[in-house]
């Protein structure tokens, strides 16, 4: 091999590996954690696996912070205290983890601030810019076991935009994205790629885009839904992401370690499209727990995102 072949051979290592090392980078990973046990409650049965697999959340949290950049506050309902959602997104901050929030779309939204709509937000908004640029607070639309579809579709554009239309008001750095979800039987204007589209178009804010749901879309393609892949114009507003796999008999929040859902076919659709959010991991762990390290399972479906966004 000549001096010349030789010194363009390295570059070219050099340079994909450098390559490598910026997608890693870019590629942000995150974990959907219960805000029981981030507020440190270890007594309900999902908190008290987390505590089995992580020990107490201080432990815990340092043991994912060499793995992810993000912990997402697991979904929580109206009636949760707000303060035990400040005391959950501190304990993340003082781990130095970004922190997105999976919250509920008020079926009525009352007051001029958006403090008033999630009351959890006024002890966390002042202190934010110290911790991360910006929040992103993941939604479901709203839904019915027997309602009218076209209604709750215009509901639930008529609410996510007055939460768009407070923080836009207020300049707040705060985001909402729409979940794509599971067809579960429910009346549901998000089961769908242009459900969930044709909602953020019709909200038309900068503050809201959609939330893609990996699993939620495979488990709907499976079932002959949804087409294999989502048209560009749904990518283009995916603002967050929640990721899992497909159990037995087709079960959702799996871990990745079940091979099922293509995560590099979604991921290369993202990067067309050259999306910069968050890759959450939104796993159920009662659901798998007895197939073996609540732990292992976990870390292995981080090392295997992280490895497909090489």
């Amino acid at each position: 091999m000549s001096i010349t072949t030789r010194i363009n051979s390295e570059v070219e290592h050099l340079k994909n590996s450098a390559e490598r090392a910026y997608r890693k980078v870019k590629m942000k990973i995150g974990l959907s954690l219960p805000s029981n046990y981030l507020s440190e409650i270890y007594n309900d049965p999902v908190s008290s696996i987390y505590y089995s697999a992580l020990g107490p959340v201080d432990s815990g949290l340092q043991l994912l912070r060499s793995e992810i950049e993000c912990i997402e506050l697991g979904f929580f309902m109206e009636n949760t205290p707000a303060e035990q959602i400040v005391e959950a997104v501190q304990n993340v901050w003082s781990a130095a983890l970004e922190v997105s929030v999976h919250a509920y779309l008020p079926e009525k939204i009352e007051g001029d601030d958006l403090t008033s709509v999630y009351t959890w937000l006024k002890s966390l908004l002042p202190i934010l810019e110290n911790h991360q640029h910006h929040m992103v607070i993941n939604l479901h639309a709203l839904t019915s076991l027997n309602g009218d579809l076209d209604r709750l579709k215009e509901k639930t554009v008529e609410n996510l935009k007055r939460l768009a239309d407070l923080a836009t008001a207020q300049k707040l750095p705060v985001y909402f994205a729409l979940e794509l979800n599971r067809y579960k039987g429910k009346v549901d204007p998000s089961t769908t790629y242009l459900g969930v589209l044709d909602m953020c178009l019709g909200i038309n804010s900068a503050q809201v885009g959609i939330g893609w749901d990996w699993g939620h879309t495979y488990a709907n393609v499976l079932k002959h839904l949804l087409p294999p892949e989502p048209p560009p114009s749904f990518l283009r507003k995916v603002i967050h992401t929640h990721i899992h796999d497909l159990g037995p008999n087709g079960g959702t929040h799996w871990p990745l370690t079940c091979g099922t859902v293509p995560l590099l076919d979604y991921l290369k659709l993202l990067k067309e499209v050259d999306y910069s959010g968050l890759f959450i991991l939104e796993l159920q762990p009662k659901k798998y727990a007895d197939t073996g390290s609540v732990q292992e399972l976990l870390l292995s479906s981080i090392r295997i995102l992280r490895e497909t966004g090489l």
